[in-house]
This record gives structure tokens, C-alpha cells and sequence, in this order.
């Protein structure tokens, strides 16, 4: 879990928070996985339905997120941070 947690941080340096955290919420649906293969636990419907309504939610996410150029020196990254 920790080292989930320092990847997810780290994550954050390299791409737009807003492809980040619906990635990051996915990790529900690893223990989701995980739990009904290792654990034998039962899935209901209403749970493989949210299951399946996160993964589609993540995908239009990450195909909707805005472009960004990429930074090459720090003062070129404030300059685009004072424009939004």
C-alpha cells in the first residue's frame, strides 16, 4: 500500500493530475480483482455493474484530458501556470 501511494505521488511529477487520479481510483477495482481470485469472494451484479461504470468513467477521462506542450525549463512552466 505504501509503495502504491509513493508511485501514485510520483506520478503526479510526470503527467497532468487529471489522467493521475482516475488511474489512481482504479486501485479499488485491483482489490476488487484480487479479493474475488485469491479471497473466493462472491461478486453481485450491482458490484461487476460499478466495477464496469469506473473502468468506462477512467477511459472517456483520459481520452477527454486536454493536450499539454511539454516544459522544457522551469520559467517556461510558471509562464504556462499564470495563464490558466
Amino acid at each position: 500500500m505504501i509503495v502504491g501511494e509513493v508511485a501514485n505521488f510520483v506520478a503526479y511529477a510526470f503527467a497532468p493530475t487529471i489522467l493521475v487520479t482516475p488511474l489512481g481510483a482504479l486501485s479499488i477495482i485491483i482489490s476488487v480483482m484480487l479479493a474475488h481470485f485469491i479471497l473466493k469472494e462472491k461478486l453481485h451484479q450491482l458490484e461487476i455493474l460499478g466495477c464496469v461504470m469506473c473502468i468506462a468513467g477512467s477511459v472517456i477521462i483520459v481520452i477527454h484530458a486536454p493536450q499539454e506542450s511539454p516544459i522544457n525549463s522551469m520559467p517556461e512552466s510558471t509562464v504556462n501556470e499564470n495563464r490558466k
